[in-house]
């Protein structure tokens, strides 16, 4: 199933999810949750509805699916085919914003930081009420984590001219600027490319070469692989938050085998 909410933002949804509202005691907060579910999903840009919809009062229409609200209103105790897991996925404790999309100037780089009341289903859609704080984000606080893998084996045709491996980065309490998110590879060769950010810019992809000869010899290469994210302050670019991620990654060559007609 295919929808487009209010906002005009792309949903698609399969199967069931059951909503509500859970208190994390670690962060204080009351999260959205799925209770119950067993479907995929995906919600478009969840940015682009936070920033029109939650901000600066968070709303009580957060989300209101008006394409799917037959299918919603045929079991308004609390399902809700699949959108809600693309939603709830993608909205973290903690939103980083740049302080002109609040209107301000103070501070320098805010955080939106949510604490929901109620989030679930009526007859007209998915219904969510709350409040928002806004806090500062500071560069101790920052950080950033390269998960994948530190090995790769194939065989010398395999991985004649590189070998390529995805890894997702995590990042926090930064949203880096287009252009300023990028992976680069230094040791036995040299590349570089742009991470794809994620919803929030809170983190993304890298698709990662490790170069090597296009007739690579058998044998064990060593490689840097470094992730490096830049924000710039919206009204004061003198002003910058930094993080960056290293890894050793190890790429084994070895031998194409012999085949014997």
């Amino acid at each position: 199933m295919h929808a487009h909410t209010l906002l005009d933002i792309p949903v698609s949804a399969t199967l069931t999810e059951r909503l509500g509202v859970l208190l994390n005691p670690d962060l204080g907060q009351r999260l959205p949750a799925v209770v119950g579910h067993d479907s995929s999903a995906g919600a478009g840009n969840v940015l682009d509805w936070v920033l029109g919809a939650l901000l600066p009062p968070f709303g009580a229409a957060l989300l209101a699916v008006t394409a799917i609200a037959s299918s919603v209103a045929s079991d308004a105790s609390g399902q809700v085919h699949g959108v809600a897991a693309g939603v709830v996925a993608g909205i973290p404790p903690r939103i980083p914003v740049r302080n002109v999309d609040l209107g301000v100037t103070q501070p320098s780089f805010p955080s939106v930081v949510p604490d929901w009341a109620a989030f679930g289903t009526t007859p007209e859609g998915i219904l969510g009420t709350g409040t928002a704080e806004v806090l500062a984000r500071e560069q101790s606080t920052v950080a950033a984590a390269i998960l994948g893998t530190g090995f790769i084996e194939g065989i010398q045709s395999e991985l004649a001219g590189g070998a390529g491996s995805r890894y997702d980065v995590e990042l926090t309490d930064i949203a880096p600027d287009p252009g300023r998110f990028i992976w680069q590879v230094t040791g036995a060769g040299t590349e570089g490319g742009s991470v794809a950010a994620g919803p929030f810019g809170l983190g993304g992809t890298a698709d990662v070469l490790f170069p090597l000869p296009l007739h690579v010899a058998p044998g064990e290469y060593a490689f840097v692989l470094t992730i490096t994210a830049v924000e710039t302050c919206a009204t004061d670019p003198t002003q910058t938050l930094n993080a960056s991620a290293s890894r050793p990654v190890r790429v084994r060559v070895k031998k194409d085998p012999i085949i014997i007609p």
